[in-house]
């Protein structure tokens, strides 16, 4: 009897087992599958030999064609419906959606201080953003955040499935340029003013440029300090360059106190200019031109807000005091990197030595220098420093005089943070 019974229960156990296997295969599990109208989308049926044939339960949303081992989709109009079909015994089962993905702005104009963003609606899929030219903008991929870079124009594309959906990106200026002469006596010097579009009052940063280089030398820092809030302004020494635009002295009358001259005249014109906040008045300068700023500091300390230095030479009298001992052994003319120095510009300094005259300016002062200068040594600056009685000095890793394109924005960066911590 306990035999039969155990029987009975193997038998009833395998039947049941058998219903379930039969209903497991039969109950498919509903996949869902996305289509944009328009478009098909294929999907392949792995282990079907034969043509299947699908039952749609709404033919105005989606067109299904079958084939051997696969289902062609292609969407008809936006909605959702369901597919079924049947092949050897086992059952397939989908729920189409098919979407229309729109983009939110199909071009967009911004400026270098805005944002924006870009949307696609009426799809429930992972968008993938792409940009055409990086170097103008980036798109955040989880929100669509554009986010200007450079002045230009490119594309921002949303691909979703095989689609792809373009928003064209213009980042237009929020700084205008404009020429500025100014007097220092009989002389003109010409310079370069970069400034934020909006009227307004602004502070101000003047920069100087090296030896035989020219305002274009600091169009980058011009240009950037102006996109966030300040008027800058670069200018051409007279007669400090084979290329100036100043005029009034050649290069062989040109001395660093012309120079000083100069950059002192330049400081009074901004300084009586309209829209300039006058509390908020720096000073630039690089090589050469860091020489000449530091010593018009002297008589700008208690005017000029702060200074900033990019490898300054302030050891050029020093320097030369060596190479001519003498005074009266000094040539008329001499010949430097291709551009002519008249014998007073080496006279009028034989007695003089930078460090000697540079502390008195008792506010920040910010010096940028490479670590790998061969022209003028780190440790010039380093020497400063301690002179000075409110002075940073950062070292510039690897660089020489004159910052590569990567490090020439991060000693933008700096000498801007530098300036708003010193409002």
């Amino acid at each position: 009897m306990k035999k039969i019974v155990y029987l009975g229960i193997c038998v009833m156990a395998l039947l049941f087992g058998m219903v379930l296997g039969f209903r497991s295969e039969a109950m498919a599990a509903t996949k869902t599958v996305y289509v944009t109208k328009g478009e098909s989308h294929t999907i392949k049926i792995k282990k079907a030999t034969k043509t299947i044939k699908w039952n749609v339960s709404k033919k105005s949303i989606v067109k299904a064609k079958g084939g051997k081992g696969k289902l062609v989709l292609k969407g008809r109009k936006k909605g959702t419906t369901k597919i079924r079909g049947k092949v050897n015994g086992k059952e397939y089962k989908y729920k189409v959606m098919v979407e229309t993905p729109q983009i939110s702005k199909k071009s967009i104009s911004l400026k270098m201080t805005d944002t924006d963003v870009v949307k696609i609606t009426g799809t429930k899929r992972k968008v993938n953003w792409s940009v055409d030219d990086i170097s103008v903008v980036s798109i955040a991929s989880s929100s669509g955040k554009i986010t200007p870079i450079a002045i230009g124009s490119t594309y921002v594309y949303a691909k979703i499935g095989k689609k792809k959906y373009k928003c064209r990106v213009t980042v237009e200026d929020t700084i205008v340029m404009k020429e500025v002469k100014i007097a220092n006596g009989s002389n003109k010097i010409y310079g370069k003013m970069y400034r934020p579009e909006a009227d307004g009052t602004y502070p101000v940063i003047i920069m100087c440029h090296g030896f035989n280089g020219i305002a274009d030398d600091f169009t980058n820092e011009s240009k950037y300090y102006a996109r966030n809030g300040y008027i800058a302004y670069a200018f051409d020494f007279c007669g400090g360059s084979t290329r100036t635009r100043s005029t009034g002295l050649k290069t062989t009358d040109m001395t660093i106190f012309t120079e000083k001259s100069d950059l002192l005249a330049v400081y009074d014109y901004f300084e009586k200019m309209g829209g300039v906040d006058k509390n908020r008045m720096f000073i630039m300068g690089g090589s050469q031109g860091g020489l000449v700023a530091a010593l018009a500091a002297e008589d700008l300390k208690d005017r000029a807000r702060a200074m900033a230095l990019y490898f300054p030479a302030l050891s050029i009298p020093d320097n030369w005091r060596r190479t001519y001992p003498d005074v009266n052994k000094i040539p008329e003319t001499v010949n430097l990197m291709g551009m002519n120095l008249g014998k007073n510009f080496f006279v009028s300094m034989h007695e003089f030595s930078a460090f000697n005259e540079i502390g008195g300016f008792e506010k920040p002062v910010y010096i940028l220098h490479g670590n790998k200068d061969n022209m003028v040594p780190l440790n010039d600056s380093q020497r400063a420093v301690k002179i000075y009685k409110n002075a940073k000095l950062k070292i510039m890793e690897g660089e020489g005089h004159g910052f590569r394109p990567a490090a020439g924005k991060i000693a933008m960066e700096e000498v801007l943070k530098f300036m708003e911590e010193n409002k």
